[in-house]
């Protein structure tokens, strides 16, 4: 693991060492990730000893246990790197556009399989913002859409205002309650963990979410709609 001495960082603009503290960000996830991918492996040679049906049976619950653990460590991880500043801010031309649409198709599968109907719509081009901290806000409210919504639809859509660019997500979802909102955003606050069809929900979500949006200078709210369902913005 390369460490930036204080003299080497001090000849470094800010951006050079956000890119290289993000650069260490990414191989640490790697490293804690790969050994789920063997295990993965491991689980599908074991399969071919006993019969079709149960394997079938015994390598859906891993994966899905897997999937959860995945989620977890990635979750751990970027909480460790927000909250210690290891992910600084790296600001970049992008179109928005073209970038939801990439970022969202990772989505469709797993809508499509619980029949949910998925939307987006988005039509605000070029904008200046650091990739890989949005990623982690709009990852946090998709899978919080996706866990929470049993049926019905998510739907993204953008909004251009000035300078400002609204980004929103909203389901159809069980909602939130008023009172809870105030701590949404703390690390390990969990709500409504049962009505959730995530296997691991650690309550990090939303709080690297939280984090991921300060270091933007970005404003994220979270509120109930009128009838049914919850409504995620925000500002960049």
């Amino acid at each position: 693991m390369t460490i930036l001495s204080t003299d080497t960082k001090k000849q470094l603009t800010q951006n050079q060492v956000g890119a290289r503290q993000k650069n260490l960000a990414s191989r640490a996830r790697h490293d804690l990730l790969q050994p789920l991918a063997a295990m993965r492996m491991l689980l599908a040679r074991v399969g071919d000893e006993i019969s079709e049906a149960e394997r079938n049976t015994l390598l859906e619950t891993f994966s899905a246990a897997l999937t959860g653990l995945e989620g977890s460590l990635e979750s751990i991880v970027q909480h460790l790197f927000l909250q210690h500043s290891v992910m600084g801010f790296t600001p970049a031309q992008v179109n928005l556009d073209e970038w939801l649409e990439a970022l969202c198709s990772q989505y469709v599968g797993k809508f499509d399989a619980e029949d949910i109907a998925f939307h987006l719509n988005t039509q605000v081009g070029e904008v200046r913002c650091d990739e890989e901290l949005l990623k982690i806000v709009i990852e946090s409210a998709l899978d919080n859409a996706f866990d929470f919504t049993k049926s019905g639809s998510v739907t993204l859509t953008t909004d251009r205002r000035g300078e400002t660019v609204l980004i929103m997500i909203k389901d159809t979802g069980i909602g939130v309650y008023a009172n809870s909102l105030p701590r949404l955003c703390e690390p390990f606050y969990v709500e409504n963990a049962a009505a959730s069809r995530s296997m691991a929900r650690l309550g990090l979500g939303l709080a690297n979410a939280s984090d991921a949006a300060q270091l933007m200078s970005a404003d994220i709210r979270l509120s109930p709609n009128d009838d049914y369902g919850s409504t995620f913005e925000i500002a960049i």
